[in-house]
């Protein structure tokens, strides 16, 4: 493991941001985890990286009201800042990760091509 994911915690915030992490593969998933202390409101997917955020989980039932954002990324290096939006004030926290495609995957991570390995 080369990079360690990058989590926070925070206040009662509706803009949730991840410090970057810094990938040493090109087109690593990106992954952001997220919760929140409530049963209403929406996850927006990020806006960052150049967009293109897959949302995969956004509910709120039962608590903690969870969320699931997922992109491949082009890029390698520092990823920026990551922006998850709430649409409603709260407390809660979030996850980054990345992970490298298995030899000889890539593409989706839907399928078995990504072997969720961390970089």
């Amino acid at each position: 493991v080369d990079v360690a994911p990058t989590y926070s915690l925070f206040g009662a915030v509706s803009a949730y941001d991840l410090t970057s992490l810094t990938t040493t593969t090109t087109g690593a998933l990106l992954m952001a985890f997220s919760v929140a202390n409530t049963t209403t409101g929406t996850w927006t997917p990020p806006t960052t990286q150049g967009g293109g955020w897959t949302e995969d989980v956004d509910d709120p039932s039962p608590l903690p009201h969870s969320g699931v954002h997922w992109k491949i990324w082009a890029g390698s290096g520092a990823t920026g800042t990551v922006d998850l939006v709430r649409s409603t004030t709260t407390r809660g926290g979030a996850l980054l990760i990345a992970l490298r495609p298995a030899a000889g995957g890539g593409g989706d991570p839907a399928f078995a091509g990504w072997g969720m390995l961390p970089i």
